[in-house]
């Protein structure tokens, strides 16, 4: 028995909890400790009496983990919705007194039970908990805290305002229930601020530093997937020889036999496990640059004590955007495989004798063996193709690696690697082995060097591969050859990832002159202050969408600009978020016509989903605190507590019934978690660091936790004759906490019910508008990618470092929409997570179909995007440039740009070449059907589909992809032969070439969305050929 995997140590590490996160544990428990001991002094407990427990739960509930500037805007917000909610009180206690002073009798006791005050009460208690449900539902994530501290306060107050029989009273109880939820908020913001203190860009550099590691996961776990490819990659030579020696295996089976078919099972799950390790890997790396770019955002907005400034961190994120893309593509290369291979039928095998070594084989593309060729040579034919490619895979990875390192260094991210075998003599520092460490100031210059040399090795490539083309020559049966030829695969699979290698290799360049950069100006010499932008502190305290800055940026310049604008209202915006002319009212051309738009907008505003949401909050709330405002059940109400169900219920309900249902359960289970286990507090704070979904059950588990706590420990202080004087009676600590586990299961229990009833405002149905919203988005990115490559093909890019060039300007669109299409990802797959959650009332959501639609939107997305990026900075691809300076200055670095670097007279003849091969490319492009939009127009009929619940038109088929390759043929068959490997245009088309054929995914997608909506009368045409059945997104297959 292994006893290491007991030791604490190893158990840490398995959970993932290193000393950043115990830290993060240990403060979050800090804030009610901390208010709990402050209530034991007679100064404290006398300010806020016996509200000393509500101190404990808002801090709890301000989040102190939180970085600085997203603390800071909860902990505003939440003042001022405590102002806000105290102000509506003191005028709802008002009213309440004074209902209760024109209804009671002469001489009546001012506790006594009166209807019309607690009718008064409860018309308070609705409106109040309408209201700020409804604000809150416009932005669930910001507005979660300030929306709770809202209500838990206002349903505080008007529960009890019923039994308050003077306005003084009255406003006592609010005066000392504003002072216990100061003092919570003022405890967790000194413990936030002063007590290991966390910033947005700290957070960002923590999820960042572990990018070397799992990126060297990612290229050694291609190379590792390569060489088992060897007999199961679309390497049709080695398949050729697969098949022969299976010929061989048809006689009966030996135990030696036997063995060898064992030996490839292994080798095929070997396969299978290494392209595991390479998606696990792309999915780890896609998660910390998801949460880099939401650290991002806040640490443009923050006050911050740094070297690097918010631009800095905004142009280190592109470049790793930059990085993670081609990796992105490596990523594909089982599915590559996958699509590119064919299964050799045991059937066709039997067809052909054993000692026929003129079988063709089922892959096609080669002539067949000759007859004096033998089997055994095949192997050699092996190494010819995937040795020397991974020969080249590991070069790549090594400068992958060493240029990573290089540039965290420098940046400060990481600890320098240790050096082995390094000589301690200090004469040996300027030795020119010394270059090549990582963070040695010329190492800009000799990893440009290598990457030259890297680039000038593809003419030195086994003069073999050289024979390669795109097509398989014709090989005749006769007089008259056939048509189409067959397409070489491993031509395709050689290019297309040599490619992905020079993408990946020009972006860790880019990063490695990043880093240089901000040691020559000086930015990494020493800490300063930096402020952000004008800008930037307008999103942070308004929360506007930065989308949105763009098309609000000229409303009020002119009257002339608001005449264009009328005359065409969706000019400059997105048209699925402009409102459209309504078609039942002309625009107000009068004053009284103008004021009827304003209460136009009233109407919308309560007849909107998220008013429909604050209405059901209020009415299951109100189920619990109705208790209150009855004359049998106003005692039980103040003895057993039920304000705490009526507080789980506030906090606990969500927008949709999935979410809702995982939320409640969740409370639920930390709740009696809180109860039996609290003695271990600190760790409740684990999952809320680990997984944002469970910030809801963490905060009621650590909320129960602390309640039982302080009322212990209050009463005590107190006193329990003083406690019970208050109305509220006295509980033993074993009957208390179970009394909070039955509110909480009561208080789920009603939100439940409230929203699935009268109609469920389902996880699904949000998954599908989502999923029309992401097809629109699909279809502009799609139209952004096909004109970018367009532009290239016509070199009409102009200057990458002019912003104002066609090529920076698409670079900038596309870049925007690529951010809305993953936003709408991830927030799909959040909601379809949900639906399992959702009761299957009516029949089960079809979550398989809509997931499969995101994964195919997600595998389109990534290769569209790897198809423009393929076109991008060729010339410093070619390996002919001259040397470089030396100085790694950079002035004004823009990330996808690298200096340009002068070229020398030997290479003027390759760039003559490839500007011809361009022309060739473009007057191969040259037609109508290249140009003609019938993707972007099948997108958008199925994100109109989708979103309706609408059937696509009759008739509607997916299109044809455009053959680029063969009309390239048919210009020149030289212009698809390997010899122009040297040109870096070439693999780059090839490269789009097969990113064209992944994008297949969006004929399954077609099906599937058709089978969502119902459609009937679709034409579905299925062909044989696999040209048709693999349609591409993009049309240059």
């Amino acid at each position: 028995m292994n006893w290491r995997q007991w030791a604490p140590k190893a158990k840490w590490k398995a959970l993932g909890i290193d000393r950043h996160i115990a830290l993060q544990m240990l403060k979050g428990g800090l804030p009610p400790t901390i208010v709990i001991a402050m209530h034991q002094s007679n100064l404290v407990s006398g300010v806020s009496s016996n509200y000393g427990f509500l101190s404990a739960i808002v801090a709890v509930l301000a989040q102190c983990l939180l970085p600085r500037a997203r603390f800071t805007k909860i902990i505003i917000y939440s003042l001022g919705s405590l102002c806000v909610s105290a102000s509506i009180c003191c005028l709802g206690v008002y009213c309440v007194v004074k209902a209760r002073e024109h209804t009671s009798p002469p001489g009546a006791p001012p506790g006594e039970y009166n209807s019309s005050a607690c009718a008064v009460a409860a018309i308070w208690f609705l409106f109040a908990i309408w209201l700020v449900n409804s604000i809150r539902a416009y932005r669930p994530i910001e507005l979660q805290a300030p929306a709770s501290t809202f209500s838990i306060f206002a349903a505080i107050t008007m529960t009890r305002a019923g039994v308050i029989g003077s306005l003084s009273t009255g406003l006592e109880e609010i005066r000392r229930l504003l002072l216990a939820f100061l003092i919570g908020f003022a405890t967790s913001a000194g413990v936030s601020l002063f007590i290991l203190p966390t910033t947005s860009r700290s957070t960002f550099f923590h999820s960042i530093k572990d990018y070397p590691a799992i990126v060297k996961e990612i290229l050694d776990a291609q190379v590792a997937f390569v060489k088992c490819s060897e007999d199961e990659g679309p390497w049709q030579i080695t398949r050729r020889a697969t098949i022969a020696r299976r010929r061989t295996n048809t006689m009966p089976k030996s135990h030696k036999d036997k063995a060898k078919n064992d030996g490839k099972e292994n080798e095929s799950s070997e396969s299978k496990s290494k392209a595991t390790q390479l998606k696990s890997a792309i999915q780890n790396l896609s998660s910390i640059q998801s949460s880099a770019s939401a650290e991002l955002y806040f640490a443009k907005q923050e006050i911050a004590w740094g070297k690097l400034t918010a631009e800095d961190l905004e142009t280190l994120f592109a470049l790793l955007r930059s990085i993670l893309l081609p990796l992105s593509g490596i990523s594909m290369l089982p599915e590559v495989f996958r699509k590119l291979t064919k299964t050799v039928e045991a059937a066709d095998l039997a067809e052909v004798p054993v000692n026929d070594y003129g079988y063709r084989p089922v892959v096609g593309g080669r002539p067949p063996l000759m007859p004096g060729e033998s089997q055994y040579e095949m192997p050699e034919i092996t190494e010819h193709f995937v040795h020397p490619l991974c020969d080249r895979l590991e070069t790549a990875a090594g400068l992958v690696e060493a240029g990573f390192q290089h540039a965290f260094t420098t940046l400060q991210l990481i600890k320098p690697p240790k050096r082995h075998g390094a000589s301690s003599n200090p004469q040996d520092e300027e030795a020119p082995e010394d270059k090549y460490v990582p963070g040695n100031p010329r190492f800009a210059a000799e990893f440009e060097r290598k990457l030259d040399e890297y680039f000038a090795l593809r003419k030195h490539l086994p003069e073999k591969w050289a024979t390669l083309t795109a097509f398989a020559p014709f090989h005749a049966r006769g007089s008259i050859a056939q048509e189409p030829r067959t397409i070489q695969k491993e031509f395709f699979v050689l290019l297309f990832i040599g490619h992905l290698q020079d993408i990946l290799l020009q972006a860790v360049l880019e990063l490695v002159y990043f880093a240089d950069s901000k040691v020559a100006d000086g930015s990494m010499k020493s800490k300063r202050l930096h402020f952000p932008k004008r800008e930037s502190v307008k999103q942070w305290f308004f929360a506007s969408d930065p989308e949105e800055k763009e098309n609000e940026k000229d409303d009020n310049t002119a009257e002339k600009e608001k005449q264009k604008k009328d005359s065409h209202p969706l000019k400059g915006r997105d048209p699925l978020k402009s409102r459209y002319p309504d078609p039942e009212h002309m625009p107000p051309t009068n004053t009284w016509q103008r004021i009827g738009s304003g209460l136009r907008a009233v109407s919308h505003f309560l007849s909107s989903e998220q008013s429909l949401f604050g209405v059901r909050v209020a009415v299951a709330a109100f189920c619990s605190a109705i208790l209150a405002y009855l004359q049998q059940t106003q005692s039980f109400f103040f003895q057993t507590r039920v304000i705490w169900v009526v507080i789980v219920t506030l906090i606990g309900m969500n927008p949709t019934s999935g979410n809702s249902l995982f939320g409640l359960m969740g409370r639920i289970i930390g709740t009696i978690l809180a109860t039996i286990l609290a003695l271990v507090v600190c760790l409740k704070y684990y999952p809320y660091l680990k997984n944002p979904r469970f910030i809801g059950p963490t905060i009621i588990g650590v909320i129960t936790f602390n309640l039982i706590i302080a009322s212990e420990l209050l009463s005590r202080k107190l006193g329990v004759d003083k406690v019970e004087a208050a109305g509220l009676p006295y509980y033993p600590t074993y009957l208390f906490g179970p009394y909070r586990c039955v509110a909480v299961i009561a208080a789920c229990a009603i939100s439940f019910f409230w929203i699935i009833f009268p109609s469920p405002t389902s996880a699904g149905s949000r998954v599908r508008k989502k999923l029309g919203r992401s097809l629109f988005v699909l279809a502009n990115f799609y139209s952004c990618m096909h004109t970018s490559i367009e532009v290239w093909i016509n070199q009409e890019q102009g200057d990458i470092n002019d912003s104002q060039s066609p090529g920076r300007l698409l670079d900038h669109a596309r870049t925007k929409l690529l951010a809305e299409e993953m936003a709408l990802l991830k927030s799909l797959r959040v909601f379809s997570d949900f639906t399992r959650y959702e009761p299957p009332i009516g029949g089960r959501f079809p979550k398989e179909t809509y997931d499969n639609i995101i994964s195919a939107i997600q595998a389109i997305l990534t290769s569209m995007d790897l198809m423009a990026l393929a076109t991008r900075n060729l010339e410093r691809m070619s390996g002919h440039c001259s040397t470089r300076s030396t100085s790694p200055t950079i002035n004004n670095h823009i990330p996808g740009t690298i200096r340009n670097r002068s070229m020398s007279t030997a290479s003027r003849h390759q760039v003559a070449e490839g500007e011809r091969w361009i022309q060739n490319l473009a007057k191969a492009a040259n037609s109508p059907e290249f140009r003609s939009g019938v993707i972007t127009s099948v997108l958008y009929h199925l994100s109109a589909a989708v979103t309706n619940c609408l059937c696509l038109p009759p008739y509607l088929a997916p299109p044809h992809p455009f053959p680029l390759a063969r009309r390239l043929r048919n210009i020149n068959e030289d212009l698809l032969k390997f010899k122009n490997v040297e040109n870096p245009s070439f693999a780059a088309i090839i490269a789009i070439e097969v990113l064209s054929s992944m994008n297949s995914t969006l004929m399954y997608m077609f099906e599937n969305t058709g089978a969502t909506c119902k459609r009937r009368g679709i034409a579905k045409t299925r062909q044989s050929s696999e040209g048709r059945l693999s349609l591409a997104v993009s049309r240059f297959t």
